[in-house]
């Protein structure tokens, strides 16, 4: 026998007929009952849709036996809206039915439904709608909507924080808001807002104040402000636990070095409050001069901003954050191949001055900080010789020494603290004029280095930063009959010695600046496979494994470098 199958159409029109049925009242055998109105329906269409609907007519209750289904709690719009989508598989869904729809369909356990509606308010969300979404999604428990909404909500929370509905949010939404790191706000709009949300009802609220002033996170405020406002604050004057606050971060403020090993909620910076510093570089735009330029781009906005300039326009320099300020060392310029200068940006201040020079000019050099001081490694001298000697600063003394070389002459190499060793990765050495593979760490209690495990492929140029104890070498370029941009990229475990492989760049890239923040990694321009600059901000999702471009320089870019700074409140004032 054969078996003849019928068209995708047949069924669409069976339940089009079935649903025309309905309409007209025809063959229907239970009705639905919403205060005055009421629907005809088919059971058997009822029932295969929802198992709400099924347990409800199959079992021996009286609705099955009446042949009437009551739901007052719902809307009829909702219900023929409902009707419609069990009959088509089709539903309009607007502004005015969604929440309810959602509920609804909840209630009748139509996941389909459900997600539909839950698509339909993601994408509609506003500042003026995503508290009412927040607060029904809490109340029902739709997780993944009530994510999305609390997402919206600290993303947008500049706009948010001014809306009427805002005053009305409970003090656990409140909480729930304004606790998140993701939370994308100046910290002045976030306490701004809590005041203003107390005094909508001081009565009842003031004694919710100190619990809640406990998530503004004083440290990234103008230390101005917090004096001249926080700290004069009624509410705050008069709860002594706010007072302790204040009195941690002014103690922060005074020795900032003592709090960074302390998990404090008070020293902890939100994402937004997380920005990657890019400095330097060649700058083709600019007839291929050495740049000065400084800028910052804020992972959590998307936003690049420039900062004022270094004070010498440098490439293929070393750059490292130490107690919050940030030090640029040696590189290269239009007219001197290798620099010994060092300056210091301080964020707070936004400007750029010099501390003690190095004793040894280096270009393509590694800069690390290794407890309390940074390690200049290698680099190449003014000559364009690649070297081996390692300089130590201290930052407290404004001095630099010599420490152990390394085992092997590097310049254009990488260095990478991790797990309170050095380590220096591939770069070009002495012999062939060919890229090295291998690598090395060093011991700042023994003052030695040691050999360890060479990288799959050699390389020089490449990026490298260390996230969660690993190490991860991005790109680089190699020399095979002429030189090859590399999309290679791979992890080093210091606790194992091992290498794995991660998944490569969308395409080669070498010379990019590099820099972590939370668990994603991004470059900053670059050479190309052509060795033409690029703008690219590039972002390596650590979780997804996934690579994605996220934004653009100002200018394209080679030879540029790159380290992470918490953006203190003054910074945060006089750029946003």
């Amino acid at each position: 026998m054969d078996k003849i199958e019928t068209n995708k159409s047949f069924c669409v029109e069976l339940m089009k007929m079935l649903n025309d049925f309905r309409k007209d009242g025809l063959f229907c055998d239970v009705r639905i009952s919403v205060g005055s109105c009421l629907f005809e329906a088919h059971r058997n269409v009822l029932a295969a849709n929802s198992p709400y609907f099924r347990a409800l007519l199959s079992n021996d209750m009286k609705e099955g036996h009446e042949n009437l289904v009551k739901l007052d709690e719902l809307s009829a719009k909702v219900v023929e809206s409902i009707l419609d989508f069990m009959y088509s598989g089709k539903i309009n869904i607007n502004k005015d039915i969604a929440l309810d729809l959602l509920v609804a369909a909840d209630y009748l356990l139509m996941p389909e439904l459900k997600e539909k509606g839950c698509q339909f308010l993601v994408k509609k969300m506003t500042a003026s709608n995503c508290l009412t979404v927040l607060n029904v999604s809490k109340k029902y428990n739709f997780v993944q909507l009530h994510k999305k909404a609390l997402a919206f909500a600290q993303e947008n929370f500049h706009v948010v924080c001014r809306k009427e509905n805002f005053k009305d949010l409970s003090a656990a939404q409140l909480e729930e808001i304004i606790s998140g790191n993701n939370l994308v706000a100046k910290e002045k709009d976030v306490f701004e807002s809590l005041i203003e949300w107390v005094n909508y009802d001081l009565c009842e609220r003031n004694r919710l104040f100190h619990e809640l002033f406990s998530h503004v996170r004083l440290i990234q405020l103008p230390r101005k402000y917090l004096v001249l406002v926080v700290e004069e604050n009624d509410l705050v004057r008069r709860s002594e636990i706010c007072q302790q606050y204040i009195a941690r971060a002014k103690q922060y403020f005074a020795a900032p070095e003592k709090f960074a090993q302390i998990d404090l909620q008070v020293c902890r910076p939100r994402v937004c409050q997380q920005a990657v510093l890019t400095t330097g570089g060649l700058q083709s735009e600019q007839g291929y001069k050495v740049s000065a330029g400084s800028s910052l781009f804020i992972p959590a906005s998307g936003k690049c901003t420039q900062v004022f300039p270094m004070l010498t326009p440098r490439k293929n320099h070393g750059i490292a954050v130490h107690e919050g300020m940030v030090y640029v060392v040696g590189g290269e310029t239009n007219d001197v191949t290798a620099l010994c200068s060092v300056e210091l940006y301080d964020p707070k201040a936004n400007s750029w001055s010099s501390v003690m020079s190095m004793r040894k000019e280096a270009a393509g050099l590694g800069l690390a900080v290794l407890g309390d001081y940074l390690y200049a490694v290698g680099g190449c001298d003014i000559d364009g010789s690649p070297q081996d000697i390692v300089q130590r600063y201290n930052p407290q003394q404004n001095r630099w020494q010599y420490v152990a070389k390394m085992s092997f002459a590097r310049t254009r190499h990488s260095v990478v603290a991790a797990n309170g060793f050095l380590f220096a990765f591939g770069g070009y050495g002495t012999e062939d004029y060919l890229p090295l593979k291998t690598a090395e760490m060093y011991n700042p209690e023994d003052d030695m280095w040691i050999n360890i495990s060479p990288m799959k492929r050699r390389r020089s140029d490449m990026s490298s930063v260390c996230v969660n104890h690993m190490i991860y070498i991005i790109g680089g370029e190699d020399i095979l009959d002429n030189v090859m941009k590399l999309d290679f990229c791979e992890i080093y475990i210091p606790s194992t010695d091992t290498w794995s492989l991660i998944t490569t760049l969308p395409s080669p890239l070498s010379h990019s600046g590099i820099a972590a923040v939370g668990k994603k990694i991004y470059l900053f321009g670059g050479l190309n496979i052509e060795s033409k600059e690029l703008d690219l901000i590039l972002c390596y999702d650590i979780e997804a494994t996934t690579w994605q471009a996220v934004g653009c320089l100002p200018v394209a870019i080679e030879g540029g470098a790159c380290c992470t700074i918490n953006l203190p409140g003054e910074l945060m004032d006089s750029l946003f």
